[in-house]
């Protein structure tokens, strides 16, 4: 027999459903979260990504550790992990 369970307890969603006011994305994301004008935290991480980070020394300190650990017998030389 299947059992009548409450999805939105289940699922963890929200009773109400609100929408960033630039992309439309909604609360019923895993970890999104709205600032007071209800925007939504990736909009708000896209604009810094965007505006506060220099890439271009990001890139420089990137090729400076390639660099670093760059073998000369040909093997490999970056082992790239995500935990």
């Amino acid at each position: 027999m299947i059992e009548n369970k409450n999805v939105l307890q289940r699922y963890n969603l929200p009773a109400e459903i609100k929408f960033c006011k630039k992309c439309t994305m909604s609360n019923q994301r895993p970890r999104i979260t709205f600032d007071e004008e209800g925007v939504c935290s990736a909009c708000n991480f896209s604009v810094k990504k965007n505006t506060v980070f220099d890439w271009t020394q990001r890139e420089r300190e990137l090729v400076d550790l390639c660099k670093r650990y760059k073998r000369t017998d040909g093997g490999f030389e970056v082992l790239v992990s995500w935990s």
